[in-house]
């Protein structure tokens, strides 16, 4: 569903992002460009071995090798997507290292929604979605020794300018772009600037100790629906009840009896 009837263009600061100076206090201080690369997500770890400062966000137009969630890989067209991680290095308790994930989902929702005036959505636990079909999703890859989480790199993309012909015949149907809603370009600056304010704001309530939990599950659209769980090559079927504090999915299964879901492929039913 459409909020809007077109676009809000508060802000246009131009493309490549590394010439920014983003009003942030942390997400962005320093942000980097590369026309193309393997991964932001390699580019970003490989930052932060040579000692890069909590904050960093890489940027690119293509990937050449993008993660995406269970091993996937991330596919996207040159030019017409938004593409970038982010180097968080404050400490965080391990339990709040769900916390990331749930903070970008909104940050990418919230900017999104304040920029193009679209309705979007969280479909559990990483996707963004619009009018029931992914338009980005977010991974998250974290490092951690004895002493807890040391270091956590958290990855972005959402489909911006996209034509469904653009789309692989094999996800046809289930992704869409900002641009096929819209029906008309989207400026990726515009989104992308909007998302990283957003970003910084769910940065600073997360080290101030707020969780994120309630506004993202206020955003969930899977709760509530009859979905299928694919755990350990198992496929089973119940309705999305909640979620825990650290994200975990339950799901009251048909049989009457309850499954908690940490990981997995989840579809609605």
């Amino acid at each position: 569903m459409v909020r809007g009837t077109g676009l809000h263009l508060a802000q246009s600061p131009g493309w490549p992002p590394d010439q920014w100076n983003l009003p942030t206090e942390r997400v962005g201080r320093p942000i980097r460009y590369l026309p193309v690369t393997e991964s932001t997500q390699q580019d970003v770890l490989s930052a932060a071995e040579q000692g890069a400062p909590d904050g960093l966000v890489f940027v690119t137009d293509r990937q050449t090798a993008g993660r995406g969630r269970g091993g996937n890989r991330w596919w996207a067209p040159t030019g017409c997507c938004i593409l970038f991680s982010w180097l968080v290095r404050s400490p965080l308790p391990w339990e709040r290292a769900s916390w990331l994930t749930m903070a970008a989902s909104l940050a990418v929702v919230d900017g999104i929604q304040g920029t193009v005036g679209l309705d979007v959505g969280i479909k559990w636990p990483n996707d963004v979605i619009i009018q029931g079909k992914k338009l980005g999703g977010i991974l998250t890859e974290t490092v951690a020794d004895s002493s807890g989480l040391r270091l956590a790199v958290v990855g972005i993309g959402i489909n911006v300018n996209l034509s469904e012909a653009e789309v692989p015949r094999e996800i046809r149907g289930q992704a869409t772009s900002l641009s096929s809603v819209l029906g008309q370009e989207v400026p990726r600056d515009t989104v992308l600037w909007e998302i990283l304010l957003a970003l910084d704001r769910e940065y600073a309530r997360m080290l101030e100790g707020h969780s994120p939990l309630l506004r993202w599950k206020a955003r969930l659209k899977t709760l509530g629906r009859h979905v299928e769980v694919m755990v350990s090559g198992k496929r089973v079927k119940g309705v999305a009840e909640d979620v825990e504090k650290d994200g975990d999915l339950i799901v009251r299964l048909d049989d009457g009896s309850v499954m908690r879901v940490w990981a997995g492929v989840v579809q609605q039913a």
